[in-house]
């Protein structure tokens, strides 16, 4: 039985327009510090404490990672604090490798300055909150497995989403408010009054959605290129694609 002419019209035109439109932005990211050198990179970052730095803090060269250990039973924690500020649009994210610890032990994130009252809404576990990794009174959300965590901040207006990757590729995320941009903060390792842990740094990227360039804007990149035809083709190539589809409706 034939289709009707209207139908089979519609979808001749309807879906190059669908095709050309699929994909308008795509995500970039650019390397922040994978720690490839001897030594943290102070125009990048910021230490600090507020109780004592934890026993070790430092850039590994032979892992090429920033490294955290704690050994002593004390309480101590340091704050790696990125010298930038983030924007709405923007994305933060890095690899948390956990090693097992005991006692109360942490690492966790917080705005600066006056962000510092911020709100995680949706925290499940709210004695050690919900911004981190590992055991302080109780077990995060995130929780304390062995292994490598893709942490990523996505930062909007008036709010960051916390997305957490843990190393059996299940996935927990909290919605930070009461915050505004420009966005600083800082990663907190906490060793409480008994308290050992190790945990490795690496590989921070900075990621932001970019709009895909048009068939017009990449050849005008191309001196010499015959714009109109090249990108017409491009067309013609998706629309005598659904014609030939639409050939076998008929």
């Amino acid at each position: 039985m034939k289709k009707p002419f209207a139908f089979i019209f519609g979808i001749i035109f309807i879906l190059p327009v669908l095709f050309i439109g699929l994909v308008s932005a795509s995500q970039i990211c650019e390397t922040y510090d994978d720690f490839s050198s001897s030594t943290l990179d102070m125009s990048k970052w910021e230490e600090s404490t507020d109780a004592g730095f934890i026993d070790e803090h430092f850039v590994n060269s032979n892992e090429e990672s920033y490294h955290i250990a704690q050994y002593s039973i004390r309480h101590s924690d340091t704050q790696l604090i990125p010298k930038k500020e983030f924007y709405p649009g923007e994305e933060f994210r890095y690899t948390l490798t956990y090693y097992p610890g005991s006692g109360n032990h942490l690492s966790t994130v917080w705005p600066s300055g006056d962000d510092a009252g911020a709100i995680i809404e949706n925290c499940t576990t709210p004695s050690p909150g919900c911004g981190g990794v590992g055991y302080m009174n109780g077990e995060t959300a995130a929780g304390t497995q062995e292994g490598n965590y893709l942490i990523k901040y996505q930062f909007f207006n008036n709010y960051i989403i916390l997305n957490f990757t843990r190393p059996d590729n299940t996935n927990v995320w909290f919605k930070m408010s009461n915050v505004n941009p420009p966005y600083t903060f800082g990663i907190m390792n906490i060793a409480g009054h008994n308290g050992l842990m190790h945990i490795d740094y690496d590989n921070f990227k900075v990621c932001t959605e970019q709009e895909e360039l048009t068939c017009e804007q990449i050849l005008a990149l191309k001196p010499g290129e015959d714009k109109v035809q090249k990108c017409s083709n491009g067309i013609m190539k998706v629309f005598e694609k659904s014609i030939g589809w639409a050939k076998e409706l008929i």
